[in-house]
């Protein structure tokens, strides 16, 4: 953890120098054009993968971007992006390689709020075997 923090100091500063209205201009709030709406997995970083900057996108993100319409997480997440931040573009996007998925599909045991998760995933996969019962490659689905 020391590691990341000191890192962040660094980075701070050299931004500080490099672009002097750097932290002024963000810290007075945030208009981004986009909400992403997507899977936790480290691999992925919103800005990176759209070649944008910090502030362009709002993010929400849970383990294999599945929407509960139960949750409320998403909705309000949802909702203040549009009515507040003024987001004109909603991206839900997904990725290769989904552990989430992957974990739902092999029916593998996790205990505790994880294992709820995943319990939710399953129902929508169990309504949707047909379709994926028709792609072979395992890797295809995950």
């Amino acid at each position: 953890m020391q590691e990341v923090l000191e890192y962040n100091e660094k980075w701070a500063a050299q931004k500080a120098q490099s672009t002097a209205t750097y932290f002024n201009s963000h810290s007075a709030g945030q208009q981004p054009k986009y909400f992403w709406m997507g899977c936790s997995d480290s691999r992925v970083v919103p800005n990176l993968a759209l070649g944008l900057s910090i502030g362009d996108v709002f993010v929400y993100r849970n383990i294999a971007n599945f929407v509960d319409p139960e949750d409320i997480g998403p909705q309000a997440a949802i909702q203040y992006a549009v009515q507040v931040l003024g987001v004109t573009d909603i991206l839900v996007v997904g990725h290769t390689h989904c552990g989430g998925i992957k974990s739902a599909l092999t029916k593998s045991h996790l205990s505790g709020p994880v294992q709820q998760w995943l319990t939710r995933i399953r129902r929508v996969i169990s309504g949707h075997t047909s379709v994926l019962d028709e792609v072979t490659d395992f890797n295809s689905k995950v």
